[in-house]
């Protein structure tokens, strides 16, 4: 679904979903990345969890403490002109309307658009809105925007960005931390995205946080967390 906006550009850019894990077979592969893939392997020495190869340009941003307290904006990363530009998307309605009142920002990055001049400044802001429940894809040119697109998280959902991660792992450690006899005090816990076992996205936005003594070992404790209600989906003890 696309809203033209000004000059009615349209949005061509795709949200690229990341890393694996697939719920369903996430005790037989533990997140494993094939050495020559898309993303780092999880071997001895090597990042973890998985990374996309040559990852750039990535800013991590929340916008509102609306639903997860203790997530201040953060904008310190962005340029003045990126500032700038976010600050007139959430003053637009339709913009403000497909994010509502929680959102974060993922990314923010250069473009090239094909019949664009040489030297035009075009710029992709990509959001994940927790209140709408999709992802929003705004593209500017010159400080301008010119085109926004959402997608429902059912459909597709960018890359977990970093912030999430953190929460997750926090929200899953609450969890452990309330059962009788679990102990995750002593071990890492690491968040990747996880999709359905048919590889399709979850209908909210999903992460799958493991704990383990050490990477890459295998986890002790296995938890799915939804990051739309802030809670634990499942959780088990790995076997």
């Amino acid at each position: 679904m696309q809203i033209p906006y000004k000059n009615s550009v349209v949005l061509t850019a795709c949200i690229a979903c990341l890393l694996i894990a697939q719920s369903s077979y996430a005790h037989q592969s533990h997140g494993s990345v094939a050495l020559d893939g898309r993303f780092t392997p999880n071997v001895e020495g090597a990042q973890f969890p998985p990374q996309p190869r040559d990852m750039s340009s990535q800013v991590f941003l929340r916008s509102t403490e609306q639903t997860n307290p203790g997530t201040a904006r953060q904008r310190s990363a962005l340029t003045a002109q990126s500032t700038a530009l976010l600050e007139q998307m959430e003053k637009d309605p339709d913009i403000a309307g497909a994010l509502g009142d929680d959102y974060l920002l993922l990314s923010e990055q250069p473009i090239i658009k094909k019949w664009s001049s040489a030297n035009a400044d075009n710029r992709l802001f990509v959001f994940f809105s927790y209140a709408k429940n999709q992802s929003v894809e705004v593209l500017t040119e010159n400080g301008v925007v010119e085109s926004f697109d959402f997608i429902p998280a059912g459909v597709a959902q960018p890359a977990l960005a970093e912030i999430e991660m953190s929460r997750a792992v926090d929200i899953a450690s609450a969890h452990w931390r309330a059962v009788p006899g679990a102990d995750v005090s002593q071990l890492i816990g690491y968040a990747i995205q996880t999709f359905e076992p048919d590889g399709s996205p979850h209908s909210t936005r999903v992460a799958y946080v493991s704990f383990h003594r050490a990477s890459p070992e295998l986890p002790e404790y296995l938890t799915w967390v939804d990051l739309n209600t802030s809670k634990v989906i499942k959780a088990e003890r790995a076997q």
